[in-house]
């Protein structure tokens, strides 16, 4: 009773590492390397006997930078997914662009940067009456970003996976994962280095000691401009005042003299009644 149970239950996840592989291929814990093998022959297989049966799939992959700077053929990692019997489409991933092969409508083609970091393609069936839409993304930095979405004829339940590697110039190209669950990627944490934030610390240093000099030397020309302008103030009041004082002398002096004029023709005035 329970077999037949465990029979009725979907797969979902394949063999990782597959299992048949060509002899160069190098395994690593959950990973693959298909480039660079032995020098006769920098090329590499391997096959996944069993298939993948649910709705998204997610590929890490690796390839790093070229060991010659002419190269006579690019690298290349073809991964393969088939029914049973039959190819359905294929991914060619170069260094500048990921391609989508196999689909009724042609060749899809998505420039981007696929070497240096590892990065990841999903692959997401959606199952209709008659059909299965394909869509495909990849992503290198925060967020997956489209390639393309295509359409397979029939219901697509399960996919096979195939793997081959090719290389003139000693790439290293990798399979690190391929897996069922959305992967967790771990945004990079900039790490300051202590002589790193000496030197800014230095350097903040400096600036603020430039800017404390600069409003010093704004002091001094605004101090020296106040005492300069009440010293000319001063100066301009004592002018004032002296002008002042001799404006009021001679007003004086002209009452005075007023008062002497009136005096003496009242006298005069007096003398001749008289």
């Amino acid at each position: 009773m329970w077999f037949l149970l465990l029979l009725c239950l979907p797969f979902v996840r394949a063999e990782w590492p597959p299992s048949t592989c060509d002899s160069p291929v190098a395994k690593k814990g959950g990973s693959v390397q298909l480039t660079p093998v032995v020098a006769s022959t920098q090329e590499a297989s391997c096959t996944c006997k069993e298939p993948w049966s649910v709705g998204e799939l997610y590929l890490q992959i690796e390839r790093g930078s070229p060991q010659k700077a002419k190269l006579a053929k690019p690298s290349v990692l073809d991964i393969q997914f088939r029914d049973a019997s039959t190819t359905l489409f294929r991914l060619d991933v170069e260094d500048q662009r990921l391609k989508v092969t196999g689909t009724l409508d042609g060749v899809i083609d998505c420039p981007g940067a696929f070497v240096g970091d590892p990065f990841w393609i999903r692959i997401r069936l959606d199952r209709w009456t008659n059909g299965t839409s394909v869509s495909v993304s990849y992503r290198t930095g925060d967020a997956f970003m489209s390639c393309g979405r295509f359409e397979l004829a029939g219901q697509v339940r399960a996919l096979w996976t195939d793997m081959h590697g090719q290389s003139g110039s000693g790439q290293v190209q990798k399979v690190l994962s391929i897996q069922t669950a959305s992967p967790e990627i771990k945004k990079k944490v900039s790490v300051v280095q202590p002589h790193a934030l000496r030197q800014d610390v230095d350097a903040l240093q400096k600036r603020l000691e430039t800017h404390a000099g600069v409003i010093d030397d704004l002091s001094d020309v605004v101090e020296d401009t106040t005492v300069k302008e009440l010293a000319d103030l001063k100066t301009y009041v004592a002018h004032v005042e002296r002008r002042m004082y001799i404006g009021f002398g001679g007003l004086v002096v002209l009452v005075l003299a007023s008062l002497a004029v009136l005096l003496r023709t009242s006298r005069r005035d007096r003398i001749h009644l008289l």
